[in-house]
């Protein structure tokens, strides 16, 4: 695979701050401080920031990804994590709150969207995943909206959706995933290599340890995003119980 250690770089500031907003979102669950500033207003504008940051980096990753000669074996493992995982976070928050479970959060959105770029990347029009994110753009700002069944509300196109904790439908928000997509291809290596800083892991690590730090966050995101709620949570009930 072929990997841009700046481009971990941003995906390690991306998963800082998503940690940063989901610490202040528990404060917020356990009543500490006003869970609407966390749902609403600046609040809701940064983890909407933080979302379109993931999906924009993973549609850009995915096309380098393409480069590599073991692509599609590294693909479908990639994707069967995702999904597993998915379906993992879904099953938990149904125990957990069956009332405002996860049926279609960021990481579900993600699992497919890559399944729609591994589709999309094998065009060899660059145009055409324009025209797909041209059209999905116009839905978008036309706000078109039917009276549809609760379970196909994941496209995002129903009128009212299940109360949920995390929902991120595909529409619009695979928006963001086909400009990484699109971008990705209208560069190549030729041009990226013309700014060779951006490959040099040591240049970029050289700076001091908050970008050694960002460099390997970036490179484990997915167990970061798996792993750091559960430990919020443990970490406010053991608080709640002293």
């Amino acid at each position: 695979m072929v990997r841009i250690p700046f481009l971990d770089i941003l995906r390690g500031v991306a998963v800082l701050a998503m940690i940063c907003y989901h610490f202040f979102w528990d404060l917020g669950f356990f009543g500490y401080v006003d869970f609407s500033l966390a749902t609403n207003g600046l609040g809701l504008i940064i983890a909407q920031i933080i979302g379109a940051s993931f999906l924009f980096i993973s549609g850009f990753s995915l096309i380098l990804s393409s480069l590599s000669t073991s692509y599609e074996r590294n693909f479908w493992w990639r994707f069967a994590k995702l999904l597993s995982l998915s379906c993992l976070i879904s099953l938990v928050t149904l125990i957990f709150d069956k009332n405002n479970f996860i049926f279609f959060g960021i990481l579900h959105l993600l699992t497919f969207c890559s399944l729609a770029g591994f589709v999309l990347i094998k065009a060899r029009n660059t145009y055409f995943i324009f025209f797909i994110f041209l059209i999905i753009l116009l839905v978008s700002i036309t706000n078109l909206k039917f009276e549809l069944p609760d379970y196909i509300s994941w496209i995002g196109l129903n009128i009212s959706v299940p109360n949920t904790n995390d929902f991120y439908p595909v529409i619009p928000w695979i928006i963001y995933f086909l400009m990484g997509l699109w971008f990705g291809k209208l560069l190549n290596l030729k041009i990226l290599n013309s700014s060779k800083w951006i490959f040099d892991e040591k240049e970029i690590t050289s700076h001091g340890k908050i970008f050694r730090v960002l460099l390997l966050s970036g490179r484990n995101s997915l167990i970061i995003y798996i792993l750091h709620q559960p430990i919020f949570f443990s970490l406010f009930l053991i608080f709640n119980r002293i």
